[in-house]
Formats: structure tokens, sequence, C-alpha cells
């Protein structure tokens, strides 16, 4: 994954998601999965999108076809495989981004130029794992 000034762009896929892009456009473009809920839809990037052989699936939410992408998210709400995939996302994030900003060992922050990303385990209720990528806005 490649942050730029215009989006983010994923060597994996070879897909380019651009910031305020329609989500819909996109994911009609692409092919890809489309999840409907109460409130609007969720587009899924696809497995290996992020990091090659992995189940994490980003996914984006949209509510209509002018819905522009500001954001990706992952969770999982699985004990074994939060804190699995908790360290998968961890090494990956360090090692495409560096050391982050703000470790507080179950949640992290890694900030560069264009990006902001969050990685959080929680224990509420079992054990969860949230993943929150957004455009940096202090670029």
């Amino acid at each position: 994954m490649k942050a730029t000034p215009e989006g983010i762009y994923f060597e994996n896929s070879d897909l380019m998601l651009k910031w305020d892009d329609k989500i819909e456009s996109f994911t009609s473009e692409n092919n890809l999965v489309v999840e409907k809920s109460q409130i609007g839809f969720y587009s899924y990037l696809g497995e290996d999108t992020l990091i090659k052989d992995s189940e994490i699936n980003l996914r984006t939410f949209f509510i209509n076809s002018t819905s522009t992408f500001k954001e990706l998210e992952y969770s999982i709400s699985s004990r074994s495989k939060a804190k699995r995939e908790f360290e998968i996302l961890k090494e990956y994030f360090t090692k495409s981004f560096g050391l982050p900003i703000q470790d507080n060992q179950n949640e992290i922050v890694w900030s560069d130029k264009f990006l902001k990303i969050k990685l959080d385990l929680e224990d509420f209720h079992g054990l969860n794992l949230n993943l929150l990528i957004t455009k940096n806005n202090v670029c």
C-alpha cells in the first residue's frame, strides 16, 4: 500500500482509490463485492488487496451513488483472529510507514504526509480488532 496526495495505491491488486472519487463507480469499474447494511452499503476491496495471502478484507462505506471515498476500515470480532491479525497489521504498517506516532500497546497510530492509520484491539464483550485508514488532513 502506498499513499499519495491523490489517494491510496494497492500494489497487490493494482487498485488506486482516489480521495473524493465516487465509491459506487469505483466498485462497479473494479467488480468489487458489495454488502448491504441497514443504513447503506459496504464495498470490499478483496482479501489479497492489502496483504497477500491474508484474510484481511478492507472495506469502505457508501450510502448512494454520490458518496465519495473518505476512509477504509476493517474489523473482526474473533478472539484468535483478532490477536493474530493485530500482529500481522502492526508488522505490515510498521514496515510500510515506520514506527507509530502513538503506541499504547492495544491502540496504535501511524501517520505520514498523506495517511493516518489507527489500529485498535479492544477487549469489550470479546476481543475486537478495528482498523481505520483516513486521509491525513494536516498535509
